[in-house]
This record gives C-alpha cells, sequence and structure tokens, in this order.
C-alpha cells in the first residue's frame, strides 16, 4: 500500500468523481484509476469504490477505508512536514 493510492481514494471520496480527483492531484485519470484498482487487488477487496460513468459510489467498504486513509495520509505529511521544519 503507497500513499499514492490512500491520496487517490480519499480525493476520489472527496471529489466523487475519478476525474475530478485527477485534477486536484494534478494526475491523468488512467493514473487514479491504475493506484485505486492496484489498491483493491492488494486488499482483497473488489469495490472500494463502484465506479459508474459519472460517480463513484459508495460501498460497503468506502466509508470505513477512507477514514482510514485520511488519517494515515495526514499522519504521513505532518510528519514529512515535521522533518522539513
Amino acid at each position: 500500500m503507497k500513499l499514492s493510492q490512500l491520496r487517490a481514494i480519499v480525493a476520489v471520496a472527496d471529489c466523487g468523481n475519478f476525474s475530478e480527483a485527477a485534477l486536484e492531484l494534478q494526475l491523468s485519470q488512467p493514473a487514479i484509476s491504475h493506484a485505486i484498482a492496484t489498491l483493491e487487488e492488494e486488499l482483497g477487496v473488489p469495490y472500494i469504490c463502484e465506479r459508474s460513468s459519472r460517480c463513484c459510489a459508495d460501498t460497503c467498504w468506502r466509508a470505513h477505508f477512507v477514514s482510514c486513509a485520511s488519517s494515515n495520509a495526514a499522519s504521513k505529511d505532518d510528519a514529512t512536514r515535521s522533518k522539513l521544519a
């Protein structure tokens, strides 16, 4: 599990779709899709995000996972900022 994957899933949850998340993270939409698909495969979870043509719908895994991912990504960002200070 990579920090970039956690950031991708948090961005998709916040934005509601892959395209907006890609803009927010300054990545391509396929890069976001690949990061999340890889994470789903690593975790053995079929769909963290249920994909449709317009949005990323909630799944049973999403709320719990996004909460954990947000906390972990924020902790990593805080630790990085502390090292730079």
